[in-house]
């Protein structure tokens, strides 16, 4: 919820700080206007149509007028006549506009004007049209005028001389002639970038693509185009060679964005023709570039093709949509299609206008219709989001509800087992009998067994919630294999299987990472290794390679001559509850969760698991995880110490140093030996299932304690009235009062001042012992218990002076 909630903020500021720059920069333009001078001369003149008839030199008498249209071949040279009106000023300007002519302007016999863009071209041949201020004198008025027009490829062009005059005036009725291109492609940018940033935004928050973002590139693309087509796009553009060029690469590249976006708003049904058509539009734009480059031929010799290629896309996009709608009926994206429809109408008039027409039409219903596409996947976004956010909110409730499940149902298990186990614990201890003690041996193992399946559900939840916490701390590589091995060596043993171990003697023993969840990998793997090795062996082997200075990537690898795994099926190796060639393997125990947890724990520590395996001759498990190292202490080094360490205490032994059986640590004592004696300590035991307060008594019989039992929170504030308690073991989940509004009562009312409440209860998910210690425990143990772990922290809280 919080993360919601801070995406939430972080979408509304970068709401906030678009909608307050918009506002800025409208404020800067009013305010600037009034404060800052213009670049523009003052506007003191006028602005006239030149519309005089010419002569072409060599035809004879003036009877053309302009514009004039050149079809000549490259390299001729066409001269133009005409005299310049009578009402010329001083600080006029001419506006005159050749298109792909290199162009040569004199007034009676003097140069005054040479335009040709080979100096500013960098790649292409043709030379684009250009306005070009040539400034005249009053003396000019009524003077010839010759102008040479040189073709500069086989390609037609044409000459206008637009209009006279001052220049402010000049260049505002180029402005006017082009305003409504400029201000919808402005406008359309505008929101394109809006969009795009959103789409980036919401796609990083919420990891999750958003279409928009692609039609927001789209977008950007195509205002770039008309701006570049305005006919005042030399204002903004000076050098128009290149403007030019990105013209015709803008025409090029929108086929891109616009196929990757209808090909996620149809949920990639027709993933491989939009694929065919990007190929296509890769192949046309890369030929098109490369002939550019080498000016073998211009972009705009080669418009056909690229028109061609995009609106062959259109058209394709149009066929899907409506398959998608009439076939698959899906009408999701109802309101989008609409908005794509309009668009690409208007794209195809655009591209047959100007192909034919081209200074006819400015591109303002393309820019139109793409605004209209946009304002429909804005409102199709915003309805994404909104569902996003519903499911969001179901995935919690229903995380909400699997993890109380979980707690329900590991306090519903875990309770019966606990007695089971503790009981069995007491039999074992007690019994003197060797055919009731072997009996009492397989339910404690049975017992285990299903408590570890229980904990790899468990752990398995963690992992899928993210609560799974990896805990870091320094630990020993050879202590750590040693402990592994003395769990799987019986179990091989058993089965009668050569088990064999090969530790690199030269890695690092003094590691930093995990060592619980590593041990319970290798474990894992191995007890899979022995229960699916019917002969042979099973062999773990330990290296590593230096990843830098600190740090290890540590390689177990674990191989068998077992049954195998088919090659079609270790695909679905790591799958949660799902087990291998069940015909084969029915016999073998297991749920299938053992591989599956190996993944996500080998994953969550940035490790990587691989499998190579060949049916019927055996299999071999490779865990790579990084480690860091504490220091350069080596495993054999490791070895070496520990060695020397056995044999000095086995000197003491001899020499009858070694310490008595009284004032032995915890470690030494025998397992059938209480970790303390406390016969004055009391101890106050709550619970509302009789079974489970038995198992306790019993099992802290031996520590010589006196324990009080309560079977519900009521009778436990009686007997705190009563008496005076060292320590209390409450549970959780009891009728009435259960154990958290227990211990608010016992603090509330100052029942067991100095006391420790530690909390015994089934229920082991994950973050459990955090929110039982946020209640106020001070401790936490889960059922069933083991009587090591339960004399170990009730011994925690005894004072001192009670324990023996």
């Amino acid at each position: 919820m919080k993360n919601t909630k801070a995406f939430q903020l972080k979408y509304y500021l970068s709401r906030l700080f678009f909608a307050l720059v918009l506002l800025f920069t409208v404020l800067y333009v009013i305010i600037g206007r009034s404060i800052a001078k213009t670049d523009f001369p003052e506007k003191n003149g006028s602005c006239n149509a030149y519309s005089a008839s010419f002569e072409i030199e060599g035809e004879g008498a003036k009877n053309h007028t302009f514009p004039y249209y050149s079809d000549r071949n490259a390299g001729d040279t066409t001269v133009l006549l005409a005299d310049l009106p009578g009402d010329m000023e001083d600080n006029m300007v001419i506006c005159l506009r050749p298109d792909q002519l290199d162009t040569r302007v004199y007034i009676d016999g003097e140069l005054r004007m040479e335009y040709s863009t080979e100096s500013v071209r960098i790649w292409g041949k043709v030379s684009p049209r250009r306005y070009i201020f040539m400034p005249v004198e009053k003396k000019d008025a009524g003077k010839e005028l010759r102008i040479e027009l040189t073709t500069a490829v086989n390609q037609s062009g044409s000459f206008n001389i637009l209009n006279y005059g001052d220049k402010y005036d000049v260049v505002m009725n180029l402005i006017r002639g082009s305003m409504s291109d400029i201000v919808i492609a402005f406008i359309m940018l505008i929101v394109s970038v809006l969009c795009l940033v959103s789409g980036i935004i919401l796609s990083i928050g919420l990891k999750s693509f958003f279409e928009i973002t692609y039609l927001a590139a789209m977008s950007i693309l195509a205002s770039i185009w008309i701006l570049c087509n305005a006919e005042a796009s030399q204002l903004y553009f000076p050098n128009m060679t290149m403007t030019m060029t990105i013209d015709y690469m803008m025409l090029m590249l929108l086929p891109f964005p616009f196929l990757f976006f209808m090909n996620l708003v149809q949920n990639r049904k027709f993933d491989m023709v939009y694929k065919v058509f990007e190929v296509i539009a890769m192949a046309e734009s890369s030929v098109c570039l490369i002939l550019f480059v080498l000016k073998i031929v211009d972009l705009s010799q080669m418009f056909l093709v690229i028109a061609a290629v995009f609106g062959s896309s259109l058209i394709m996009i149009l066929v899907t949509i409506v398959l998608d709608i009439l076939k698959y009926k899906n009408y999701r994206y109802i309101i989008v299609a609409f908005g794509i429809f309009a668009g690409i109408f208007a794209t195809i008039l655009q591209l047959l206008l100007f192909a034919f027409g081209r200074y006819a039409f400015g591109g303002k219903a393309v820019a139109i219709a793409l605004l209209i596409i946009m304002a429909t996947s804005v409102i199709d976004t915003f309805r994404r989001v909104k569902q996003m956010e519903i499911d969001k909110q179901m995935a919690i409730a229903q995380s909400k509800a699997e993890s109380s499940f979980l707690a329900n149902m590991s306090h519903e298990i875990r309770t019966p087992i606990n007695a089971v186990l503790g009981l069995n614990e007491m039999v074992i201890r007690e019994t003197q009998e060797e055919k009731t003690l072997g009996y009492a041996k397989h339910i404690e193992s049975s017992g285990k067994m299903l408590l570890a399946i229980i904990n790899d559900i468990l752990d398995l939840s963690k992992i899928r919630s993210g609560k799974l916490k990896i805990i870091v701390d320094e630990y020993s590589l050879e202590d750590a294999i040693r402990n592994v091995c003395d769990m799987i060596r019986p179990k091989a043993a058993e089965k009668k299987l050569e088990f064999s171990v090969s530790v690199d003697s030269k890695l690092p023993n003094n590691l930093i990472g995990d060592e619980i969840r590593i041990k319970q990998i290798a474990i894992n793997i191995l007890n899979n290794a022995v229960k699916y090795t019917d002969a042979g062996k099973v062999s773990l082997k330990v290296t590593g390679v230096p990843i830098d200075d600190e740090t290890t990537s540590l390689s177990i690898a674990i191989s068998d001559t077992g049954r195998g795994i088919k090659e079609e099926d270790q695909a679905a190796l790591f799958d949660a509850f799902s087990r291998v060639d069940e015909k084969n393997n029915k016999s073998i125990e297991g749920t299938g969760l053992g591989l599956a947890l190996v993944k996500s724990l080998v994953d969550s520590m940035g490790g990587t698991v691989s499998v190579e395996s060949v049916y019927g001759e055996g299999s071999t498990f490779i865990v790579e995880i990084p480690q860091k190292k504490k220091d350069d202490v080596t495993v054999a080094e490791a070895r070496k110490a520990a060695a020397a360490a056995r044999r000095e205490e086995r000197a003491r032994e001899e020499s009858g140093q070694t310490e008595n059986a009284e004032s032995a640590p915890a470690s030494k004592k025998k397992k059938d030996e209480p970790l303390f004696l406390a016969p004055d300590a009391k101890i106050l035991v709550v619970d509302d299932v009789p079974l489970n307060l038995m198992v306790v008594t019993s099992l802290l019989e031996r520590t010589q304690v006196q324990v009080t039992e309560a079977e519900s929170g009521v009778k436990c504030l009686e007997c705190l009235a009563k008496d005076h308690f060292d320590v209390i073991l409450l549970d959780h989940l009891m009728p009435q009062m259960d154990g958290v509004e227990t211990l608010t009562k016992i603090k509330k009312e100052n029942l067991a001042t100095g006391t420790a409440v530690v909390a015994l209860t089934a229920n082991a998910v994950s973050g459990a012992r955090e929110e039982y210690l946020s209640y106020g425990f001070d401790d936490y143990l889960t059922k069933p218990v083991r009587s090591e772990e339960l004399e170990a922290t009730i011994l925690r809280y005894l004072p001192k002076d009670k324990v023996q």
